[in-house]
């Protein structure tokens, strides 16, 4: 009989702080989850702390593209699940400068 093994735990690296200049179009936000062959679903959300509502594209993957920003700070905030339930939640910090 095989002994079971505890799977190392889920860690999840973004980059928080984070300054931008406009006129940046599009901002990414890229996330890095090991060990990275784990199988994880992905979720990011906007707190809706920043001076407009910035739009969200790929919501659902490592990379969330950011667009329509004014000067300001914002939040961010990505829920990382494995298929055995570890979750990980990281919030970033995004400031936006003129």
């Amino acid at each position: 009989r095989p002994a079971t093994t505890t799977p190392p735990p889920l860690v999840v690296k973004v980059p928080s702080p984070l300054t931008i200049r406009l006129p940046q179009q599009i901002t990414k936000l890229e996330a890095h989850v090991e060990p990275s062959d784990r199988r994880v679903t992905y979720q990011w959300t906007y707190m809706n702390d920043g001076p407009t509502t910035p739009l969200l594209d790929n919501v659902d993957t490592s990379e969330l593209s950011v667009s329509n920003l004014r000067p300001g700070n914002y939040s961010f905030q990505l829920r990382v699940v494995d298929t055995i339930g570890n979750e990980q939640i990281k919030t970033i910090q995004l400031a936006v400068t003129g």
